[in-house]
């Protein structure tokens, strides 16, 4: 499991998939990325928006969203009782 946060203010709209479901109702899909960075002060991996291949090729950076950390359960944290 990996807990993260984004800033959804940071989401470049136009880069979602908007469809009609079925039933009538609007969605928008926004494709993310993982990226391990585990030498990094702020987390474990830091969360991107997806671009497309030709942006990419192009040289366009991905958004960084917001970043994350993989839970360690209580009972491995140092000095920690797990509180089940």
């Amino acid at each position: 499991m990996k807990a993260f946060s984004i800033d959804l203010r940071r989401i470049d709209q136009s880069r979602c998939k908007k469809i009609t479901r079925r039933d009538g109702t609007a969605a928008s899909f926004c494709e993310l990325v993982i990226i391990e960075t585990p030498e990094s002060e702020f987390g474990d991996f830091i969360v991107k928006q997806s671009i497309s291949r030709e942006d990419r090729e192009a040289g366009v950076k991905m958004p960084i969203l917001g970043n994350g950390r993989n839970p360690k359960p209580a009972a491995e944290q140092e000095g920690e009782v797990a509180p089940w």
